[in-house]
């Protein structure tokens, strides 16, 4: 019986190497596609404009604010190819009102409570974040790279109590 025992064993360490040498070796290969807008959009990431951003600030009036008064500001970046185009705008003095901070146009209400003579000094900053993301695919596999960009402007704000 114990004759029995050790054969069986012996046959079952000889089925199981012979089960990982026919597993061992064998290949599958991953299918490539080549992709011209992979390449097209890797030759964008490495050109100069996508090394850094071209933000322009823009006011819709110029010179100081009444007490109340509001102006609009734009921001307008130049075309980037990018995954994702942020804006955050900051009321750093925290004088008067922004309206929504994360789009590229927002109204800023100055400040009521300025005194006759009074000046007050609002300084508005925005950041501009762009995220690039290039995957594509060659012979050697899957390649992935990420670009982050970003850009602040400051933009000051006179409000003159009337």
């Amino acid at each position: 019986m114990r004759d029995l025992y050790k054969l069986s064993f012996l046959y079952m360490v000889l089925l199981g190497m012979v089960t990982l040498w026919l597993g061992c070796g064998s290949t599958v290969e991953t299918p490539t596609y080549p992709v011209d807008a992979d390449a097209e959009m890797a030759s964008n990431l490495d050109s100069p404009s996508a090394q850094a951003l071209d933000v322009t600030l823009a006011a819709d009036k110029t010179g100081p604010l009444s007490a109340g008064e509001t102006v609009r500001l734009t921001a307008t970046v130049e075309t980037i190819r990018g995954s994702s185009l942020n804006f955050n705008w900051i009321n750093v003095t925290g004088y008067g009102e922004l309206s929504d901070t994360r789009s590229n146009t927002v109204t800023w209400t100055a400040p009521a409570d300025v005194e006759s003579g009074q000046v007050k000094v609002e300084v508005i900053q925005l950041v501009v974040t762009v995220i690039s993301q290039l995957i594509s695919v060659d012979d050697s596999g899957v390649k992935t790279d990420t670009q982050i960009l970003t850009e602040t402007r400051t933009m000051p704000l006179t409000t003159v109590g009337s």
